[in-house]
This record gives structure tokens, sequence and C-alpha cells, in this order.
């Protein structure tokens, strides 16, 4: 649900890709969403990881897996640059459930170092 709110706001910018990242059971459902040119990066040895493993080819997006904060850091920036258009689409989720959908230029997107 909050995965199609985001994307369709995303497309008002268009954008047209996803970076989804988590590690729980309940991530699994909403990277079934994701078409072919979006990236899910599962941490290793999590639940999403080990059900995306189990069944790969369900998947339709590219998957980038992490088991730190620095490898996280790392391809997390590298996507980021990947992307040829001028701005990035992100969201972030707070704990009541309300999605923020940003657009800026993807070279001013930095990432938090306490992950």
């Amino acid at each position: 649900m909050i995965l199609n709110h985001i994307q369709s706001l995303a497309g008002e910018y268009g954008n047209n890709r996803t970076i989804y990242i988590g590690d729980g059971g309940g991530d699994y459902c909403p990277c079934l969403k994701l078409g072919e040119n979006d990236h899910v990066m599962p941490r290793k040895k999590f639940p999403l990881w080990e059900r995306i493993h189990s069944n790969p080819s369900i998947v339709k997006a590219t998957v980038n897996e992490w088991s730190n904060e620095g490898e996280l850091e790392t391809t997390l920036l590298h996507l980021i640059s990947a992307f040829d258009g001028n701005h990035l689409t992100y969201a972030s989720t707070e704990t009541n459930l309300t999605s923020k959908v940003h657009s800026r230029p993807a070279s001013t997107v930095e990432v938090n170092q306490s992950l």
C-alpha cells in the first residue's frame, strides 16, 4: 500500500525507479511489486534475504545484498550515482505510516553515517 503510493508520487516527478531496502519478512510482498528497473536491497541472512533466495526467479527487481552499514552505504551510493536522470526520488516512512516523497538532484543525496 505504501509502496504503491510512493511509486505513484514518484511518477509525478518523471522518475520510474525504486530502491527498496529491507530485512524483515514483511518486506517480501512489496518487493514482489517492484519491476525490472527497480532494486531491492535485502540484508544478508535476514528473513527478506532468505525468502528471496528460496525463490529468486519471482523477484523482478535487481537484488543487491548487504550485511553491514559499510556495504549498505557503498551499494546505495553506487545505485544512486547510476541513475541517469537529473533528480532522484526517495521516500521516508514515518512511524505513523505516513510516507513522504521528495525529489532533488541526485548529486546532493547523502547517506547518514549512523546507519
